[in-house]
C-alpha cells in the first residue's frame, strides 16, 4: 500500500507546484518585457537627442603599398617599392545640421592635407561645403582611392582640377545628384605667389550626374556631364617680382606612368604660359550589370 502512496503524495504536491510555475514564469517575462521597453524607449530618446544637439567623431586610415616591376632594356623604367598612400581621417557630426572632414597623407617622404572641411545639412538632400576638397570634376578623380580597380588612377585623373580651397553647394535625388564649386588654391600649395603677393588662382565648376537606370548596387548606369573653368596662378618671380616666361599664369598637364612615383619619368609633360584662363567639359558613362 505504501508503495502506491507515496507517487499518488507526490502527483498531488506536484499538481499546485505545476500550476504555480507557469504563473511565476508569465509574471518574470512580463516583468523582463516592461524593462526592455524601457530601456528602449530611453535608447531612442538618447538617439534622438544626439541627432539634435550632439555630437561624433569617427576615426579612419587607409595604406596602400605599391610595388612595381618592368622588364626589357630599352628606355626602362624604375622597379621599386613605396607607400603610395598611408592617411588618417576623420568625420564628424555636431546636431543634425553640421558635419566635418579631415583627411591627412604622410605617404611618399611628405606630408600634405586632403580633405579638410565642414559641411551644413539642414536643408533637404542638400550640402554646402567650405574648405578643401575635390572639384566636381572628373568621375575617376571623385571616386575614392579604396574604390579604383588599381593603386593609379586613368591618364583622365591628369586634366581635372583635384581639390582646392573653396565653396561648394550639392544637391541630390533617388537618381541624380549635382553640385557647384567656387574654389581657389589648394591648402598645401607652396608657390612662389605666398611670398611675393602676386594673385593666386581660381575656377568654378559644376557637374550634374543621373542614373536612368538604377536596381541596385550590382545593376546600374550612370551619365554624367561636368565643367571647370580657370585662371591660372599670376606667378611672379620672387627675385625680379616680374613675370617669367616659365612662372607666369602657368598651367601644367603631366602625368608619370601608372607606377606611381617610384619612376620619375612622364609620359606626358605639357605645359604652356601666359594663358589667361582655360575651360574644360567632360563627359562622364559607368555602369554595371552583375
Amino acid at each position: 500500500m505504501k508503495f502506491f502512496v507515496t507517487p499518488l503524495a507526490l502527483a498531488i504536491l506536484a499538481g499546485p507546484l505545476a500550476a504555480q510555475a507557469p504563473a511565476d514564469a508569465d509574471k518574470r517575462i512580463a516583468d523582463l518585457e516592461k524593462k526592455v521597453e524601457k530601456l528602449t524607449k530611453s535608447e531612442a530618446k538618447k538617439s534622438d537627442d544626439s541627432k539634435d544637439g550632439g555630437f561624433f567623431v569617427k576615426f579612419g586610415g587607409r595604406f596602400h603599398l605599391d610595388s612595381v616591376f618592368f622588364n626589357g632594356n630599352q628606355n626602362r623604367l624604375a622597379n621599386g617599392t613605396q607607400l603610395r598612400r598611408g592617411r588618417v581621417s576623420f568625420k564628424a557630426g555636431f546636431g543634425k545640421d553640421w558635419v566635418a572632414e579631415g583627411d591627412y597623407d604622410f605617404a611618399e617622404g611628405t606630408s600634405s592635407v586632403k580633405d579638410m572641411w565642414v559641411g551644413y545639412q539642414g536643408f533637404k538632400d542638400t550640402l554646402i561645403q567650405v574648405g578643401q576638397f575635390k572639384a566636381p570634376f572628373g568621375f575617376d578623380t571623385l571616386s575614392s582611392s579604396n574604390a579604383i580597380w588599381f593603386t593609379e588612377r586613368s591618364y583622365s585623373d591628369i586634366w581635372t582640377p583635384d581639390r582646392h580651397v573653396g565653396v561648394a553647394v550639392a544637391k541630390w535625388g533617388e537618381r541624380w545628384q549635382a553640385k557647384a564649386n567656387f574654389f581657389g588654391q589648394a591648402i598645401d600649395d607652396t608657390n612662389t605667389a605666398d611670398t611675393n603677393g602676386s594673385d593666386h588662382g581660381w575656377g568654378y565648376a559644376a557637374r550634374v550626374s543621373v542614373a536612368p537606370i538604377l536596381v541596385n548596387e550590382s545593376k546600374a548606369i550612370h551619365f554624367g556631364v561636368a565643367m571647370n573653368t580657370r585662371t591660372p596662378i599670376a606667378d611672379y618671380s620672387t627675385t625680379t617680382l616680374v613675370p617669367v616666361a616659365s612662372e607666369a599664369y602657368a598651367i601644367d598637364f603631366s602625368g608619370r606612368p601608372e607606377a606611381g612615383k617610384i619612376s620619375k619619368a612622364k609620359f606626358l609633360n605639357a605645359k604652356l604660359t601666359n594663358v589667361k584662363n582655360y575651360t574644360q567639359t567632360g563627359a562622364e558613362f559607368a555602369g554595371v550589370w552583375n
